[in-house]
Order: C-alpha cells, then structure tokens, then sequence
C-alpha cells in the first residue's frame, strides 16, 4: 500500500498488508495507526476508506511542511529585508568613502551570516586596496588596508578580471582554484567566500566587495539573490561618496585655479597655473592652453606632461601654425568649442596627435574670448582611452576654466600695456644724474613685479647755489599714475625748498604746509631721506622725514646706519626735526634707498638693514655702480618684489 503525491512518495508499507495487519505512518507531524481486517463483510468500504484516510492525512501533512518551509523562508527573508535597510540607513548617512566601506565591512557579515567581509577598491595603479573586518563574537575588528594584485590568484582578482560573481563552495574547491591563498585562509578558519564586483552606473568597475565562511557554502538561490542585493546597494553608495568626493577635490582644485590665476600677470604665469591645476579641477587627462598673436596666424601651446615628474619649472610649448581664415579658426573665432572624438579626427593636426598618441579618446576645445569678442586663444582638455575616471566632463566645469583663464589673459595684457606706459613715463621723470667734482653717483631704480601700478619711488641729486649738494631719496604713499603725479609735485616742492639755502630741520614742515594749500583735499604723504653733502668740509647734515635710515661706509669699511634725525612724513609733518652732521672723510659711501630694497612679508625689517648693510660692507670696491649692483642682488637676489625701489650711492673721493 502506497501513497504518493504526484510523483513524490508519502508513505508506503514494506509488504501486502493481511488481516489484522496495523501500519504506522508519521504524517504532518502526528502519527497515524492503520489496520487491516479480511474478517469483514465490508473490506472493500474499509480499504477505500482507508485510502481515502492516508490520501487526507497525506495531504495535510506536505501542507503542513510546505507551510513550514515558507514560513521559515520568508522570516529568513524578512530579516534580510531588515538588515538591509539598516544597511541603507547607515550608508545613507555615513559622510565619505572611508566611513561607508567600515559600515559595509560591519554590516555584511550580519547580513548572510559571514565570518569576514573585505572591500576592494581601485587604489589608482596596478592594485586594488582592500580593507577587511572579521567579526568575532558579535563585534567586527577592521584591519589596516593592503594591496592585491589584479591576477587570477585570488577570488577578487578573479572577479575583477572576469567582471563577474566568484563563489568558491569549500576548501577543496578554494585549493584547487586558488592554491596561493589557500593556506592563508586555512589559517584564518575560512571554508568558502564569494567575490562580487562593484560597478559604476556606466559599467566601469570600482571595486570587489568579498564576503568568507568559516562552513562550507552551497550558495543556494536565496543566498546569491542576498548578496547581489547587497552588493547592488553598496555599489550605489560607494559610487555616490566617490562622486562626491571628486566635485569636491575638483572644486577645491578650481578654487586654486582661480587664486593662482588671479595673481598671473604674464602669459606664461597664465599656462603655468592652467597646466597645474586645470587637468584636476576638469576631470581630463591632460590639458593643453594656446595664446593666438595678434594676427591669429599662430598659436603657441603650452602643455602639461604625460609624465607628471618631467614638468619643470615651466610648461613645455610649441607653435602651432594657423590658418585666420580656416575653419577651425572661424569657429573659435564666434566662441563655440570644438571636439575631436578619437585620434583619426585629428590627422590633419600631426603636431597634436603627435603630442597625446593613440590612446586619445576625446579633446574639448574651448576657445578665450574676452571682453570685447576677441578671440584670445584656446583651452584643451584631452581625455585618453583606459585611463581611471576620475570626474565626468561638465560643460559648465569647462566653461568656467575657460572663462577665468579668459579673464586673466586680457587682464594681463591690459597690465601689460598700462605696465610699459607707465614705466616709460617714471623713467621720464626720473632726473639724470649731474656730473660733479669730487663725487662720483650711481642710481638704480627697479619697478615692482607683483603691482599692476608702479609706486611713486624717486631720487635726486640737486647743486645748490653754494657749492653743496642735495641728496634726496623718497617715497610717496600708493602706486600707478596718481601715485607718480604726486611724486612729480613733491619733488619740485622740495627741490625748491632745497635750492634757497633751507635749513633741512624745517624742511619737513614747510613742505607738508605748501602742498596742503594747493587745494588737494586728498591726505597725501610720502616718506623721504634728506641730505646735504658739503664736499670741501667734508661733512654730511641729513634728516629723515618718515624714512628708512640712510647708510655711510667709511674707508675703513665699517658701515654706519643713519637712524637719528627722525621726523613725520612730509605731508602731515606738524613740527621741525633735528638736524645731524658726519664727517666724511675721503673714501666714504652714501647709500640712501626706498622700502622696497629692505623689506619683507615675513621678517622685520632689522633683518633687511643688516643685509643691506653686509652687502655694502663686504663689496671691495670703490666703483658706485659696482657697489649698487652689489646691494640689489644682496638684497633682492633676483626675486618678484612687492614694492619698487630706488637707490643712489654716492661715492667721496
């Protein structure tokens, strides 16, 4: 007697039952006492009866399992649900990458019940960096990263490599498989692992994500649905911190664009900081920037390196020949970019194809168009085929660089002009230096490099009516072309004082009281170094009005600072100053000088006095122009300066 339910049996006797035969089945959990009896008039009734019963029993028992396996697969099912949302959650919330890899790393193992998770991600060369967590005893320790090569030696290489799900089942099939870290895992107590592969929305991979048994695993359907789940969602967050991650490098690299290039003044300042930090702050490969001349016949490009360690101290270049009528100058010419999808569209440009090789993916070309609809030249970003994503392109990005660098150039070449007029026009008002009987001078004058407009720095040497000589080194407050203007007017008003025989203690004063009556409502001030060399005496008479002290090497080479006779800056000098005398005897060296020569962002200006005057007391010669020179590369030793200067060394014979 048997009984079956389709094709799978229930339950069955182990022969024909005879009269009086009893059979116990176990059904659905109870158990069931079945008797057999020839005796009766109504065995047939009683066999189909019976039948009927274990047909019934038979049924309600596979309900009753299949009720239970249901049940048990949708409270496993219900608890993944709820750890996976508590996945989320803490994914959602966690700040940077870092932050999600250690929720993954605590939050997986609990998931499917493994004893240790490892997350691997591209560490930007040949390796992946994987981070693990093994949970022991209801807490997950992380262990410090490490690299892992992309080879077939590992379930995570090899899930990288085949893009695809790595189960390993037991420890026979991870020796066989994986023979390198077989042993190791033995180690660690593991039987089985899975490797899955992390993608971003365009396929690219990030990373593996690798969880391990301390049992053998079949990796039925339930399990492998889990985990690609779970995979699914931490792929999403990783990739959501790694984009947000790079706006936020890319940003902080346009914000450094941005100052580097609000301090350009040259072209070449201009490609240096845009082959710097343009490349990062776009997402490209490398970047490339070009300046049309003005007869937009050639572009010269300045270019950043494949090689990152052979760019020096300035961009590489070349010329790049065009046509001004051509097609790519004419779009450029109306401000539309132009791209190039692949190296075969630019065979017509062998110096550029020549420049990023076979592996070009795409170049976008922005042209620099300024203020007044010019085309100034071009910013090429150039993408390359196999290279690591780093920012997707935004056309908005790419503006923006353009944009400032735009910006920047017409900037510059606005400086540039105002630059040369007005060094031409300083250099005007500058006086030549007299020829003079027992003095021999020499002056020099450098402009600032880091300001748009010079300042107002000035020498002169005058011959008064009685044989002596004025000495005059100054300075007026601010820089450009109302700067020098005030420079000429305080240069006559106290030349004109000098030549009537003033006394140089009142100097100060009288001045400040005669410019402050030419109807100027403006404060306007300026520091200078005042004095009289009487060259038959020998005596030096000298006052400072606001100034840095004047210098005297005697022949001895000994250097004396001039700090006595100080006073207010001529143009709000309320009072007369004292007047001091040295005797200069033959052989001594004035040095008189502006600001500019001796100071200094970062140090006092003592530290520039002392420098000054080494430089003074250490040039052997006797020769004022020689000793000029000397002093500049002393103290400015070929670096930009902030402020210009002036200075006159005066030499006694």
């Amino acid at each position: 007697l048997s009984i079956t339910d389709a094709d799978e049996l229930i339950a069955s006797t182990p022969a024909i039952p005879s009269d009086g035969h009893s059979v116990v089945v176990e059904l659905g959990g109870r158990t069931w006492t079945i008797t057999v009896s020839h005796g009766s008039a109504y065995l047939g009734t009683s066999l189909l009866m019976l039948i009927a019963t274990l047909v019934l029993a038979a049924a309600v028992g596979y309900s009753l399992i299949r009720t239970a396996r249901k049940t048990r697969e949708l409270r496993f099912a219900a608890m993944n649900v709820r750890q996976l949302g508590r996945l989320t959650e803490r994914l959602a919330v966690a700040t940077d990458r870092q932050q999600m890899i250690h929720t993954i790393l605590e939050r997986a193992t609990s998931l499917v019940g493994s004893m240790s998770a490892t997350v691997a991600m591209w560490s930007g060369s040949d390796t992946l960096l994987a981070t693990s967590g093994v949970r022991l005893e209801g807490r997950t320790t992380v262990a410090d990263p490490e690299d892992v090569p992309i080879d077939g030696s590992s379930p995570i290489g090899k899930a990288l490599l085949t893009d695809a799900a790595v189960y390993v089942q037991d420890g026979t099939a991870l020796r066989a498989g994986f023979a390198g870290v077989a042993s190791r895992w033995s180690q660690a107590g593991l039987e089985a692992c899975a490797a899955l592969p992390i993608r971003r929305p365009n396929g690219e991979q990030m990373g593996v994500i690798e969880l391990a048994w301390s049992r053998p695993n079949r990796f039925g359907e339930s399990l492998r649905s889990t985990l690609l789940t779970m995979a699914e969602v931490c792929q999403q967050s990783l990739y959501r911190a790694e984009v947000q991650e790079t706006r936020w490098r890319a940003a902080s690299h346009l914000s450094e664009l941005g100052q580097r290039l609000s301090v350009s003044r040259t072209l070449d300042d201009i490609a240096r900081a845009v082959v710097r930090h343009a490349a990062q702050a776009s997402g490209a490969d490398h970047v490339a920037v070009g300046f049309v001349n003005d007869a937009c016949t050639e572009l010269k490009v300045f270019h950043s390196s494949f090689d990152r360690d052979a760019f020096g101290d300035g961009p590489p270049s070349f010329e790049f020949p065009l046509h001004p009528s051509g097609e790519l100058m004419s779009v450029l010419k109306r401000g539309q970019p132009i791209r190039f999808d692949g190296a075969a569209d630019l065979e017509r440009f062998p110096a550029v194809r020549h420049l990023v090789g076979d592996r070009l993916k795409r170049i976008e070309c922005m042209p620099l168009i300024d203020a007044g609809n010019q085309l100034r030249g071009v910013v090429a970003f150039v993408y390359l085929s196999g290279s690591d994503l780093r920012l997707s392109p935004e056309a908005g990005r790419l503006d923006t660089i353009a944009g400032l660098t735009a910006q920047t150039v017409e900037r510059s070449l606005l400086y540039q002009h105002e630059h040369e007029l007005v060094v031409n026009l300083q250099r005007q008002t500058l006086a030549e230096l007299p020829t003079i009987d027992g003095l021999r001078v020499a002056a020099r004058y450098l402009p600032a490099s880091s300001l748009l407009g010079l300042g107002g720095d000035w020498y002169d040497v005058h011959i008064l009516k009685d044989g002596r000589i004025g000495v005059v080194v100054g300075d007026v407050a601010g820089h450009g072309i109302d700067a020098i203007a005030d420079m000429a007017e305080f240069r006559t008003t106290i030349a004109t004082l000098l030549r009537t025989n003033l006394d140089l203690a009142r100097l100060p004063l009288l001045s400040t009281a005669l410019l402050n009556d030419d109807g100027h409502s403006e404060l306007r001030f300026a520091t200078a170094g005042l004095m009289i060399v009487d060259v038959a005496g020998r005596q030096l008479s000298y006052i400072r009005a606001g100034h840095p002290p004047s210098m005297v090497r005697t022949p001895n080479h000994d250097v004396i600072i001039l700090e006595a006779g100080g006073g207010a800056p001529i143009g709000i000098a309320t009072s007369s100053v004292v007047q001091n005398e040295l005797a200069l005897p033959s052989g001594s060296v004035i040095i008189a000088y502006t600001d500019g020569l001796i100071e200094r962002r970062d140090e006092s200006i003592d530290v520039g006095l002392a420098r000054l005057a080494a430089a003074v007391r250490e040039c052997d010669s006797d020769d004022p122009d020689v000793i000029a020179d000397a002093a500049i590369a002393r103290c400015l030793g070929g670096r930009e300066t902030e402020d210009d200067t002036a200075l006159l060394v005066v030499v006694v014979e």
